[in-house]
């Protein structure tokens, strides 16, 4: 005689087949987004105009899910990060980890710059840092100091150019949009400081003529002058500023020009 197998409730083998499925499904679990600590950047010591610094970025874990993870690190000097406020972007990739270096250049003396860190996890989910760093204050009397005799006082002529009217050691560089520059009279008062044509000169502020002597500033066609702030004419009141037609300024007042450089490093002490 044929055995008969129980019949089971309807409502039982239906409760089975979902219990099933939902065993299933979290066996399958979703992916975990990546786990970031805060950056750490580092300004360099100041050797030209502008400046340069690093930033690292730290990965702690991919997160479950994930075989490697993509770093987009922005640069802004705001906090907003919209499109037209971030003035450089870097990437780097990892596979485990550790961390990644992106250089920055051009930044200007004195000024807050905010860094957004986001990592993307290769199934697909993103976890974002923000940090912030201020670069070193600007000098505050730069001075355009050349020798006695010459004929032309060029404004790009770097050597020239001192931190103050005290200090006897040459910067070797320009002002950059983060200095204030005095300029006193020059040695020869029929000569007057010069931006001549396809040069561009960049101050925070610019105070001229603050002595008792004439000083003269020109500016060429086709030179360009931008000061962030303002342009003071000195107590004396006996400057004497000639300016030609001008070409609009090639730079922002709180940017920096986009430049990166990246690079990734291997798995790395993970603070």
């Amino acid at each position: 005689m044929k055995e008969m197998l129980p019949v089971m409730p309807v409502n039982v083998v239906r409760l089975l087949v979902v219990s099933g499925l939902a065993l299933l499904c979290s066996g399958a679990g979703a992916a975990e987004a990546p786990t970031l600590a805060d950056s750490a950047t580092e300004v360099a010591e100041r050797t030209a105009s502008y400046l340069t610094a690093t930033t690292t970025a730290f990965l702690s874990a991919l997160g479950d899910g994930n075989t490697s993870a993509v770093f987009t690190v922005e640069l802004s000097a705001t906090d907003v990060f919209a499109e037209g406020d971030i003035l450089s972007v870097g990437t780097s990739s990892l596979t485990e980890a550790g961390s990644a270096v992106f250089g920055w250049t051009e930044l200007v003396p004195g000024t807050q710059y905010y860094v957004r860190t986001i990592a993307t996890g290769s199934a697909g989910p993103a976890a974002t840092n923000e940090t912030t760093f201020t670069t070193p204050a600007g000098f505050t009397q730069m001075c355009y100091k050349p020798p006695a005799g010459l004929s032309d006082y060029p404004w790009d002529s770097a050597k020239d150019w001192f931190s103050s009217p005290g200090n006897y050691d040459p910067l070797n560089f320009l002002p950059s949009l983060g200095d204030d520059v005095v300029l006193y009279s020059s040695k020869n008062v029929n000569v007057p400081l010069r931006v001549g044509n396809g040069v561009h000169a960049e101050t925070r502020r610019m105070t001229i003529g603050n002595s008792t002597y004439h000083q003269q500033f020109l500016v060429e066609d086709g030179g360009t002058v931008t000061n962030a702030e303002n342009l003071i004419l000195g107590g004396a009141a006996r400057a004497q500023v000639t300016r030609q037609r001008t070409s609009a300024s090639p730079r922002a007042a709180n940017g920096a020009r986009r430049s990166t450089s990246t690079s990734a490093t291997p798995p790395a002490s993970v603070p």
